[in-house]
C-alpha cells in the first residue's frame, strides 16, 4: 500500500456523508455523497456506544425477535444522512473504519487473504482491497485513456 494512495482515500472519505447501505445477493453497497460508493464483499459491523450493534452476519437472523434482522435498515436508521468525521485504513490488513459524527463506527473487516474484500469508486480513483492486504489503485474514469 503506497502511503499517498491511502492518505488520498482517507482524506476523500472524511469529506463524505453516508447516504445508504443496501444488501445485494453477494455483497453490500454503501452509497456516499460526492459520487462515492463502497462495495463490501466481507464482514462489516456497526459499533455503537463502544459495542457491536449490528454486523453483516446478523442479516436475516431472528435472534428471538418478531422478524428477521434487516441489517441494512438498522444501519440506515442510525447513520443515513450523517457525516463521516474520520476514516482510518490499517496498513497490512486494510481494515477500514468510518467514524460517523453520531459516535458510531462502521468497520469493514477483510476476511480473506485471497479475495478482494472491498472497493471504493470515487472521483479521485478506484481503490481495491486485494488479497493479502494490498491496496490497488486505478485512476478516475475521466483520466483513463
Amino acid at each position: 500500500m503506497q502511503p499517498s494512495h491511502a492518505a488520498d482515500l482517507v482524506s476523500h472519505l472524511k469529506r463524505c456523508k453516508f447516504l445508504l447501505l443496501t444488501r445485494r445477493e453477494f455483497d453490500w453497497v454503501l452509497e456516499l455523497d460526492h459520487d462515492t460508493q463502497i462495495v463490501v464483499g466481507c464482514i462489516w459491523r456497526l459499533i455503537e456506544a463502544g459495542r457491536i450493534r449490528w454486523t453483516s452476519e446478523d442479516h436475516g437472523h431472528k435472534f428471538g425477535l418478531p422478524a428477521p434482522v434487516d441489517a441494512a435498515a438498522e444501519v440506515n436508521k442510525r447513520i443515513a444522512g450523517r457525516s463521516i468525521s474520520r476514516a482510518e485504513l490499517r496498513a497490512g490488513t486494510l481494515d477500514l473504519d468510518l467514524h460517523i459524527d453520531t459516535g458510531c463506527v462502521l468497520q469493514i473487516i477483510p476476511s480473506s487473504a485471497g479475495y478482494e474484500s472491498w472497493n471504493v469508486s470515487s472521483p479521485i480513483g478506484c481503490f481495491v482491497s486485494v488479497g493479502g492486504g494490498e491496496l490497488s489503485v486505478l485512476p478516475p474514469p475521466h483520466l483513463e485513456r
